[in-house]
């Protein structure tokens, strides 16, 4: 049985310099409610070792570091259908994927008004 997931808001600030571009969250990251908070992931790690931010816990603390470094992070799928205790997309079920509605040209404005 499939289920369709949906992905998190875009994280942009006016002065954003950087934008990652992810795909979708899995399973761990949608449970806690944040980009990257599969342990499995290192995304985190390599940004607390570059920024000498502690690994966030929660999204407040994800704002809080990418604000601080002027990044910017959206995933650009917005739904998506996953197998049940699947923990990512299922590569067969890619037509179930949806594009997020958020425009690349908001995102492109915040980045431009900074120049």
């Amino acid at each position: 049985m499939n289920k369709r997931i949906k992905g998190f808001a875009p994280i942009v600030f006016e002065d954003s310099e950087v934008l990652l571009l992810g795909t979708l969250p899995g399973a761990v990251s949608l449970k806690k409610e944040y980009y990257y908070a599969d342990e499995g992931n290192y995304f985190w790690e390599f940004f607390s070792e570059y920024s000498g931010h502690d690994k966030p816990k929660s999204n407040e603390e994800v704002v809080t570091i990418l604000k601080d470094l002027k990044v910017a992070l959206w995933d650009i799928y917005d739904s998506a259908l996953r197998e049940d205790g699947a923990h990512k997309v299922n590569s067969k079920i890619e037509k179930g994927l949806t594009f997020s509605d958020y425009a690349l040209e908001e995102l492109a404005e915040a980045f431009e008004s900074n120049k």
